[in-house]
């Protein structure tokens, strides 16, 4: 390695200096400041259109929703928005319920008995699952409890077999039963 000391070396030194004072010297010319004003308007304003973009796709989309009113709303308001939630879920059920399928229907009794269960869970009832969570609620809480452990039952039924054959008349009766379950546990 050629040491610094070394003439040609200073010399290109000094060349790559000068070089760079004179770039500088230009790029910082009033004269070439005053030329360049237009385009860094027009820049500004691109970056402020960019700017205006940015802010206008958070806004539609839900992201701002999840990230910060998401967290806001929970913190404040944790019940209410919990409920109208359960509220939803419940009348997307209910209208699974006209559909002339059994599969769908087979679908609504499972989340309905999906939902009692994590309101259940939520209200603080221990044990696994809906039916172990059932036994240990009083019949004063839920009116209807016997009919209740009845629709676990089928629901248990049906999900373990997937050839069990569910009536409609029987689906409308166990969403009848959910929904005075939701009712009396104050959901609905």
């Amino acid at each position: 390695m050629p040491a610094l000391e070394d003439p040609e070396i200073m010399s290109a030194l000094e060349e790559l200096g000068e070089g760079a004072k004179q770039v500088l010297k230009w790029v910082i010319d009033p004269q070439l400041q005053e030329q360049l004003f237009p385009l860094r308007i027009v820049f500004v304003l691109f970056g402020l259109g960019f700017l205006v973009i940015i802010i206008y796709m958070i806004l539609r989309t839900s992201y701002m929703d999840w990230w910060f009113m998401g967290f806001l709303k929970d913190f404040l308001f944790p019940k209410i928005f919990e409920r109208q939630m359960l509220v939803r879920k419940w009348k997307k059920i209910k209208k699974g319920m006209k559909k002339d399928f059994e599969d769908q229907w087979k679908l609504s009794v499972i989340e309905g008995a999906n939902l009692i269960d994590r309101v259940l869970k939520e209200a603080g009832y221990g044990g696994d699952n809906l039916g172990e969570r059932l036994t240990q609620i009083d019949k004063e809480e839920v009116i209807n409890l016997a009919d209740l452990i009845k629709a676990e039952a089928i629901c248990r039924d049906v999900v373990r077999d997937p050839d069990y054959h569910l009536t409609k008349e029987q689906a409308e009766e166990i969403i009848t039963v959910l929904e005075h379950s939701l009712k009396d546990l104050n959901v609905l």
